[in-house]
């Protein structure tokens, strides 16, 4: 997925843990950059597949004079296009929720009366409503986008080359 040492890093902090917001991030990128070039997204074509591949791939079909650095920041674009849009249509983060029903343990056997809570990855802390809040700011920052209202900041618009996306949402006064 061409994640720099230093995201790397960042992601995996600890040898048991990893951040999720983080990893989601690189991952939504990744695969937005995939499906853009028309390949299969499914992983077990994909996991065949490294960024070089694809970008000399790219450049020999196009014949496009286009930088790696560029290239890699399509999933990037994809993803902040997508919520640019969803904000004009009025989404914004008070719709990035999970279910109540995620917080409410559920029996997985009634005759052995196991909880099954939402939890982290590795099962090993049950995630609160605190929690998610918590994994949506960092994601929410990461991104670069306004964590009160979880919708892409004009100057990461800016920076990303989507002027035009900044300008509809200032212009409508997107403020979900």
């Amino acid at each position: 997925m061409r994640i720099s040492d230093e995201v790397k890093e960042k992601i995996f902090d600890t040898p048991d843990e990893f951040s999720i917001p983080l990893l989601t991030r690189r991952v939504e990128d990744w695969y937005q950059l995939y499906t853009s070039l028309g390949f299969c997204a499914r992983q077990q074509i994909q996991q065949r597949h490294n960024f070089m591949t694809m970008y000399n791939l790219y450049l020999a079909a196009t014949g496009i004079d286009l930088s790696e650095e560029e290239m890699l920041r399509v999933g990037e674009r994809v993803v902040n296009l997508e919520r640019g849009f969803n904000a004009l249509c009025g989404l914004s983060r008070k719709d990035d929720k999970f279910p109540e029903r995620w917080f409410e343990p559920f029996e997985v056997l009634e005759e052995t009366k196991r909880r099954k809570p939402l939890t982290d990855y590795y099962c090993k802390v049950e995630l609160t409503r605190e929690d998610v809040k918590r994994i949506f700011d960092e994601y929410y920052a990461d991104r670069g986008w306004d964590v009160e209202k979880g919708i892409p900041a004009k100057e990461k618009l800016v920076e990303i080359g989507l002027e035009d996306i900044a300008e509809r949402i200032e212009k409508y006064r997107v403020t979900n």
